[in-house]
């Protein structure tokens, strides 16, 4: 019997092992040591998925001639992962608007279906390294939409036989959150490309093009945002306020973070770079001081010191950096047509 991993014959001597799921596990622990896991299994020419080895239960090595194993890292799978996620909410749509009677077909199909693509989404951001409280779509948190979801299973599960409760709870409110993650997952998969590429010739304008757009897209959402959190503070409404106040937060901390990639990627120099007459650097020391001083406001309660840090500190950086993300649009632009 031969193995082969990545088209490459594997010298292995065989030590307990009786059973081809025996050896497979066996050269799936020498795999994980070396950080990339198993993509793809096939045995004398059938097809396993790595889901589905136990099917492999009792067959004995000397029934078979020849596995060949294919191999992927963690990253590449939750890549991969995130694309099988757009598919099946693109699927998952067309069954909530095929109606009532057809959706209502095999209702835990539906429920484990909305459990696996959320499931999917939070487990491939993490791999990938994203920080999921940090990501916004428009006025949309992943955070906040993955936690609707899960809530929902569980609601779906506690009135699963109330069909009209059943079918419009998903055409109504979960068909919505659905279309958010699917408008995520490109997203995801920019900002994963973007971490892990750490030299220019890796990564091209049109990708930092792309990343500054949606920095621009959340800089620009978060205006109706900062109305409703004074309005919010202002009607005695904390909870609303400080829900507001932690989605902001977490699009500014984000927007510091990539900013020092781009930063690195365009050869750029933020002690010297001025936008509106005060550098980069200095305005984004600034900006991780004032949240420093809103998380620890968040942390104490103190309502009185976030309304006066929102409407008077922190309001000002929004402007400012909607210039510096359109200044630095203007500079990848000039080095595309260069390039």
């Amino acid at each position: 019997m031969e193995i082969h991993v990545n088209n490459e014959k594997l010298n292995f001597t065989l030590e307990n092992e009786s059973t081809v799921l025996e050896i497979i596990e066996s050269v799936e622990h020498w795999l994980n040591n070396q950080n990339v896991v198993i993509s793809y299994i096939n045995v004398d020419g059938a097809e396993i998925t790595p889901e589905k080895k136990n099917e492999l239960i009792g067959i004995s090595l000397s029934d078979v001639n020849n596995i060949s194993i294919e191999t992927a890292s963690p990253s590449e799978i939750a890549l991969v992962s995130l694309q099988d996620s757009k598919l099946y909410i693109d699927t998952f749509l067309e069954e909530i608007d095929k109606g009532r009677d057809y959706f209502l077909s095999d209702k835990d199909e539906k429920i484990e279906g909305l459990k696996w693509v959320s499931d999917m989404i939070f487990t491939s951001s993490r791999v990938l390294g994203i920080s999921i409280p940090n990501m916004f779509y428009e006025n949309d948190s992943l955070e906040e939409t993955l936690a609707f979801m899960a809530l929902s299973v569980e609601q779906l599960e506690n009135k699963k036989r109330d069909d009209s409760f059943f079918y419009d709870y998903f055409a109504t409110g979960i068909r919505e959150k659905l279309v958010v993650l699917k408008e995520f997952i490109p997203i995801l998969i920019q900002q994963a490309v973007f971490q892990s590429h750490h030299n220019e010739g890796d990564f091209n304008d049109t990708n930092i093009l792309h990343v500054l757009s949606t920095l621009k897209t959340n800089i620009y959402g978060m205006a109706s945002t900062l109305e409703k959190i004074s309005e919010s503070f202002q009607s005695g409404d904390d909870i609303n306020a400080l829900i507001g106040i932690k989605k902001i937060t977490g699009v500014l901390d984000n927007l510091v973070i990539t900013l020092k990639r781009i930063e690195d990627l365009l050869g750029l120099d933020y002690t010297k770079m001025q936008v509106a007459g005060k550098t980069v650097h200095e305005m984004n020391k600034n900006l991780l001081d004032i949240i420093t001083e809103i998380f620890n406001a968040f942390k104490d309660k103190d309502t009185v010191l976030l309304a006066d840090l929102i409407e008077y500190e922190l309001s000002e950086y929004f402007d400012y950096y909607k210039d510096v993300l359109e200044t630095l649009t203007i500079i990848t632009n000039q080095k595309k047509m260069v390039n």
